[in-house]
């Protein structure tokens, strides 16, 4: 009795498909990988523009190194209430929680938006620059370059124009 392949007789090529697949996952890593890459640059050129954003505001550059600190530095340049920062906290902590977290998310990526705006008029920048250095990754890292490596004075804004979200 003479065996056939029954893949080709019903017409379908498994070493095809599985060839395929494989490609699709080669080429699904490098993309991954290339994007981490970039992402790892973002955030290095973000925590570089924030050094020197400090030290512009005269704040000393570690304090961006030092997580949660950082907020509180940031909010105390920006001339907002400290309490910003641990709301930002608190809203990043909770958009790990199911169901509820993208919520939590929203809000902290708009306190970031806001914080930016301000940070971006006290150096003397537009309001889209400021929008570009609150969005997380790479807008961020943009806008803040942008922010830090202009020659641009810093001035505190005033406690008057201190209104949630004026722009």
């Amino acid at each position: 009795m003479y065996y056939t392949n029954p893949s080709l007789i019903s017409g379908n090529d498994y070493a095809t498909t599985a060839s395929a697949a494989a490609t699709f996952g080669i080429i699904w890593t490098i993309l991954l990988v290339i994007f981490g890459i970039i992402e790892v640059a973002a955030i290095v050129v973000s925590l570089i523009a924030m050094w020197k954003i400090f030290k512009k505001a005269g704040k000393n550059g570690w304090e961006v190194l030092i997580g949660g600190h950082d907020a509180f530095a940031l909010c105390e340049i920006v001339n907002v209430n400290p309490l910003w920062s641990l709301w930002l906290i608190i809203a990043l902590c909770a958009s790990a929680i199911p169901f509820v977290g993208w919520l939590a998310l929203i809000f902290a990526i708009l306190i970031l938006i806001w914080l930016g705006i301000r940070l971006a008029k006290a150096c003397g920048k537009s309001t889209f620059i400021g929008v570009l250095a609150g969005i997380p990754g790479i807008p961020s890292a943009i806008g803040l370059a942008i922010i830090a490596f202009k020659d641009l004075k810093y001035t505190k804004p005033s406690k008057e124009s201190n209104k949630l979200f004026e722009i």
